[in-house]
């Protein structure tokens, strides 16, 4: 009665091991320069229809769809990461939003990112 039990603990164990390699491998690297720079491209379309905003209404949005249709048609994901902009509006001791980050994560991981900011442009730790 121990041979099937034995097999059992065998085949259980081979599972485990196999589970284990599969989780511990390194991840296929889903990001490149193409990617960044094309999410960087989609961003500038969001920083040119920020600047119209803010020219116009006097004040940065609130959030990115306030931006729809009036000063920009469609708001296009970045193609890397996670494909979702993280918008991050900067308020004056008044409340007002006087500026804002824009950024991107570069890889499903979170790391690197792109982030922008009005006068210093785009940057990307790596």
């Amino acid at each position: 009665m121990r041979k099937p039990f034995a097999l059992l603990k065998l085949l259980a164990g081979a599972l485990l091991v196999a589970c284990a390699v599969a989780y511990c491998r390194p991840q296929e690297q889903k990001w490149n320069s193409s990617v960044v720079s094309e999410s960087q491209k989609r961003g500038e379309e969001i920083v040119n229809a920020l600047d119209r905003f803010v020219h116009v209404r006097g004040e940065f949005p609130e959030k990115l769809s306030l931006l729809l249709p009036e000063f920009l048609a469609e708001l296009r994901p970045p193609v890397a990461g996670s494909r979702q902009w993280d918008y991050e509006p900067i308020r004056s001791a008044e409340g007002k939003v006087i500026s804002y980050f824009l950024s991107f994560e570069c890889s499903p991981d979170s790391y690197p990112f792109s982030i922008y900011q009005p006068g210093a442009g785009w940057y990307t730790n790596q």
